[in-house]
């Protein structure tokens, strides 16, 4: 969970409200997730993880809480009782309070009819909707890709424009950044030696694509990005004292400055499920007024080539492979051809997937909202390991299991 809490305290000038965000771990299955499926305590998904440091700021003093909860409402309870006895001095009185509970780690989901543009299923985030147009993951939270990018912004542009086929060879061995910087696979230390772009493609080796995008050139990416409808990419953008640009080879990985939303991206990988033609997603398609005259139209939504037919057939081709013999595995179910890509960034900080059946493309992201890292060491690294790189990609293949047979029927 994570727990915002406003306190109002009473001091001799007069109130003041502070507030502390606070990280806690409960035990927690599937079935309290999305309601889809059973999961008993026994179970791998019903995990107990271990607690972690609690900030606490208040004026000049920094107190460190360890809190280890294992039950939400009394774990929280404990927390706030705790940081009221650290902020709280003799004659202070506490005028109200409220408390907030997000469950954590959270997810977004989006499903889109590729053939309309149409989105008929999207969730942001988990818990109980409790107020209206509240923070919605899937289309307000920016969040860097990880590998999904691989295939948009190095090997996309590099069929499409630059003559490159799945047949193409790099050989992945030891490979540095303009500056330097060596890359490195997510798997380890070691290299495969020379490899196709279609063995780059389904599992995912970074070194391939980051050769990939440096031979096609970054802008090349950058610009195709924008033609798949990325429209979080900046060219140029000033942070403090540094200027930050998408534009670099960092971008085959996924590497930018603000993140990416999880409906763009699951528009952009339907625009190769749709042959290479990307429609504008929407949510609706007409508004009216009492008197029925339309006030809002998406009837006619924009609609333009990212890539060529061919490119988009040799795509699905190779993310057909990720998903029977690669990294996405988990995504698979009976009776359905599947194409997909997942996406990792540093320390599991966000975790997806995104793919496509012939009839709908589907893209889900888990990760915590505060960026806590997923990897650790011993039992904290493998729980959490388990969650993220099976559960939630269960979750949405029931999610896009249930939606895609309730087309068929």
């Amino acid at each position: 969970l994570i727990v915002v809490i406003f306190l109002a305290f009473e001091f001799g000038e007069g109130a003041h409200t502070y507030d502390i965000a606070v990280t806690a771990h409960h035990r927690y299955g599937l079935e309290q997730m999305l309601g889809l499926v059973t999961v008993h305590d026994d179970s791998p998904f019903g995990l107990e993880l271990p607690g972690t440091l609690v900030d606490v700021e208040h004026d000049d003093v920094h107190t460190q809480i360890k809190g280890s909860l294992l039950g939400a409402q009394t774990g929280t309870q404990t927390v706030i009782e705790e940081y009221q006895q650290a902020v709280l001095e003799e004659g202070d009185e506490i005028l109200a309070e409220s408390v907030t509970l997000t469950p954590q780690p959270q997810m977004s989901f989006t499903v889109e009819n590729q053939h309309t543009g149409q989105i008929v299923a999207m969730i942001g985030g988990r818990g109980a909707k409790e107020v209206s147009r509240g923070f919605n993951r899937a289309t307000d939270a920016a969040r860097q890709p990880g590998s999904c990018f691989k295939v948009l912004a190095a090997f996309a542009p590099a069929i499409d424009s630059c003559g490159m086929t799945l047949a193409t060879v790099y050989n992945d061995a030891p490979f540095n950044y303009y500056n330097g910087t060596p890359v490195s696979n997510w798997y380890g230390e070691e290299y495969k030696g020379l490899c196709n772009l279609r063995y780059g493609v389904y599992w995912s080796l970074n070194v391939v694509a980051v050769k990939t995008i440096t031979q096609i050139s970054p802008q090349l990416g950058y610009n195709y990005l924008q033609n798949f409808g990325i429209y979080t990419l900046v060219d140029s953008k000033l942070i403090g004292d540094m200027i930050y640009s998408d534009i670099g080879q960092p971008l085959a990985l996924g590497g930018i400055t603000d993140g990416v939303l999880n409906y763009e991206l699951n528009a952009a990988y339907a625009s190769i499920a749709n042959g290479g033609v990307y429609i504008e997603p929407k949510m609706y398609t007409t508004v009216v007024d009492p008197e029925g005259n339309i006030i809002l139209d998406a009837t006619q939504p924009t609609v333009r080539q990212t890539v060529s037919p061919q490119t988009a057939y040799l795509l699905t081709s190779a993310m057909k492979d990720c998903v029977t013999i690669g990294t996405g595995t988990n995504a698979r179910f009976p009776g359905m051809s599947i194409a997909g890509k997942t996406g990792t960034t540093s320390s599991s900080v966000n975790v997806w997937f995104a793919g496509y059946t012939p009839y709908y493309t589907a893209t889900t992201w888990a990760g915590y909202d505060n960026n806590v890292h997923m990897n650790g060491s011993g039992e904290t690294n493998t729980a959490k390991n388990i969650w993220f790189a099976n559960t939630h990609m269960i979750v949405a293949k029931h999610i896009f299991c249930k939606i895609n047979n309730t087309w068929h029927k």
